[in-house]
């Protein structure tokens, strides 16, 4: 993902900044939910931020606006997302943005429609595989699985079975439920103040990184703002700041 920036140097200067500060935050003793303040500040945080400085606002909604995709696009966009989905199941630090670019690389064309489904298809596969995982091998390999894994003591194929059938009839209804909030919610939001929405949103963060995490939590969370800064003003993408999972992930696999 490094090689695919045009501004190469800048965008390895990311990837090892926040490489280095994920080495760190993570192996600071005693520090807890060490990933929720970087994570915050390197993708959260820095985005609300500049969207602030670059005087960004909601667009009117199109409401009764239909969609037309092809049939190749569709499956297309599936395809590309079962491999993508795939990857992010088994290879350590590989997460959903990072399939996607990948899934990019070698899916042309699909466009910002297909680029959704492309997501989509990714995530839901990704879920579906580390319940697989999470039976045969024990292991967790997202946040919605490692809560399954708390709450539910020795996995059985059942279980597996249980959860897949729940996770369908869920995706399901949620399809109908969606598409009818989503109209509700196209209506009003227009006329929300983009500006204080996103200031409440980032004091809603702080406020719950310092009851989390402390104030070791809070500086965390301002110097990964910084570093999730630099790729917005440096025009590189965002997914270089994966390194603060990936180049821990990669030293422990090495040593």
């Amino acid at each position: 993902m490094t090689l695919r920036n045009n501004k190469k140097l800048w965008a390895l200067l990311v990837f090892l900044l926040s490489g280095v500060l994920g080495l760190i935050v993570l192996n600071i003793p005693g520090f807890e939910n060490p990933l929720f303040p970087m994570l915050s500040g390197l993708f959260g945080i820095s985005t609300l931020i500049y969207s602030i400085n670059s005087n960004e606002s909601l667009p009117v909604q199109k409401i009764n606006h239909e969609l037309k995709l092809s049939k190749k696009l569709v499956l297309k966009a599936l395809f590309s997302g079962q491999f993508s989905g795939f990857l992010t199941a088994v290879l350590p630090g590989v997460g959903a943005a990072i399939a996607a670019i990948l899934s990019l690389q070698i899916t042309r064309n699909l466009g910002d429609k297909g680029f959704l489904i492309l997501s989509g298809s990714i995530n839901t596969v990704n879920f579906i595989l580390s319940m697989v995982t999470l039976y045969i091998l024990n292991k967790a390999r997202n946040g919605a699985v490692i809560v399954v894994q708390m709450l539910v003591e020795g996995i059985t194929l059942s279980n597996v079975l249980v959860f897949l059938s729940v996770t369908l009839v869920a995706g399901s209804v949620s399809v109908f439920l969606a598409l009818r909030i989503a109209k509700i919610f196209s209506r009003i939001i227009s006329l929300v103040n983009y500006r204080l929405l996103v200031v409440g949103i980032i004091f809603f963060i702080i406020v719950l990184v310092i009851f989390l995490s402390g104030l070791l939590g809070l500086l965390v969370l301002f110097v990964s703002t910084a570093v999730g800064l630099i790729p917005a003003v440096v025009k590189v993408s965002r997914t270089q700041a994966m390194g603060c999972i990936m180049l821990p992930v990669m030293i422990y696999f090495i040593m």
